[in-house]
């Protein structure tokens, strides 16, 4: 089955906490702007991918790796 581009970010945004990975977590984000610049995800999208991924590195900073 093929994702869509909003489901293959956040997989990648999930795979990047399940490890603490801060410079995976920065991709994924880079990522997302460069998706919604594009208009490949809406901004709900990007609000969503977001969440996961800077608000994440700012709620959980003492779980996650260095790069």
């Amino acid at each position: 089955m093929r994702r869509t581009i909003f489901e293959q970010l956040m997989h990648e945004a999930k795979y990047a906490q399940n490890i603490n990975s801060k410079c995976l977590l920065y991709e994924v984000h880079g990522k997302a702007i460069m998706a919604r610049e594009l208009g490949a995800i809406t901004h709900e999208e990007s609000i969503t991918l977001n969440t996961e991924t800077v608000r994440y590195m700012n709620e959980h900073p003492r779980e996650l790796n260095l790069c």
